[in-house]
């Protein structure tokens, strides 16, 4: 009994595994097929695959931050007592704009040597003149006309260095005036300061940081191995999350020489334009730096690529309504571009309209 079980399986197993071969495996034809409607056919576009340096983009993330040249810190040279601040956080500024209003003792003093240094010459002046005039009345020798003027050039440059300090003080009534050095925006402001508040310049620091925001710069890190794919004067893309709908062209302008010995980066700094002064200080950005490689490969547009099943695929048009599906092998892609290692050669005709209808149709 159980030898004819076993050449009943005998005879059955063959039938039931040819059976079984015979089912279809979804996986779409590598033939040639005439799959091109009419309807196909109107609007049909394809590309020859090109033969080009191979590209990519490297993605970084960095922060806005002023160019270090046209910030300016600013500090009032004397101590004192603050009188009245003039301007708040934000606010933008011109060359000269009064700041600050301080009382302070040293400015006193130096109003006091002022009008001393005015009275002294004066002074000197007179006696000059009397002097004079007494030398031509001959009450006077040549030696005391000499002394007179004498003193009176020690007056002159003492008002002038007089005048000076009290110009360097920016004094208006005997107060000390803080003025802008620069037209920009004030991106920072001491938040110890109020009116009426005494204060030591050593121990205060500056009261103000005012810089121009025209112009940006971007810093970013870039990976030790990634270093190879850029250059300085490179063009980047710059996006921020505020402005998602605008792309900001922006210029490798230095690449320090450091390596973070922690997170084995380097740090670039990307100048961008900012004349719309949409974008501020501090500012995280996304960065999209394109790079070439020395070795060309066959390149097609990103679109005529179609991923399935992990895999990927184009539609190679053989002429007619005939089509092939390619599986082939991407090596670097972009927001543009995919350029194929394995499957394509240059010069082959690439399907760009219609690839998923078309794919679909190609499986059995």
């Amino acid at each position: 009994m159980k030898q004819k079980q076993f050449f009943f399986l005998g005879l059955i197993l063959p039938i039931l595994l040819s059976l079984t071969s015979c089912e279809p495996k979804n996986e779409p034809e590598a033939a040639d097929t005439e799959v091109l409607t009419d309807s196909m056919m109107v609007n049909f576009r394809w590309v020859e695959a090109g033969l080009s340096p191979v590209k990519g983009e490297l993605k970084l993330t960095g922060k806005i931050q002023p160019q270090e040249d046209k910030l300016v810190k600013v500090a009032p040279l004397v101590n004192g007592i603050i009188n009245k601040l003039e301007v708040k956080l934000g606010d933008h500024v011109t060359l000269g704009q009064t700041l600050a209003i301080i009382r302070s003792a040293e400015v006193a003093d130096a109003d006091d040597q002022l009008e001393s240094a005015e009275a002294a010459l004066s002074t000197a002046r007179k006696k000059y003149e009397l002097v004079k005039e007494q030398q031509r009345l001959q009450l006077a020798s040549s030696k005391d006309v000499d002394y007179a003027l004498n003193d009176l050039r020690k007056a002159e440059a003492d008002l002038k260095k007089a005048k000076e300090v009290t110009h360097l003080y920016g004094m208006k009534e005997s107060l000390y005036v803080l003025k802008a050095p620069i037209s920009g925006f004030i991106i920072e402001k001491n938040a110890s300061l109020s009116n009426e508040m005494p204060y030591q310049v050593a121990n205060t620091g500056p009261f103000f940081t005012i810089s121009e925001l025209e112009n940006l710069d971007v810093w970013a890190d870039v990976f030790e191995a990634d270093i190879g794919k850029i250059k300085q004067g490179d063009t980047v893309q710059v996006l921020v999350v505020a402005h998602p709908e605008t792309v900001w062209q922006g210029i490798i302008s230095r690449i320090q020489d450091i390596v973070n010995d922690d997170s084995r980066t380097m740090k670039i700094r990307i100048s961008i334009p900012n004349k719309d002064l949409r974008l501020k200080p501090d500012m995280f950005t996304q960065i999209v730096v394109p790079y070439s490689e020395q070795e060309k490969m066959a390149d097609v547009p990103i679109e005529a690529v179609i991923f399935d099943n992990n895999k990927n695929y184009v539609l190679v048009w053989k002429g007619g309504r005939k089509v092939e599906v390619r599986e082939v092998e991407v090596y670097r892609s972009n927001a543009k571009q995919a350029f194929i290692s394995q499957g394509l050669k240059a010069g082959e005709k690439v399907i760009l309209s219609d690839v998923l209808l078309l794919f679909n149709a190609l499986y059995k």
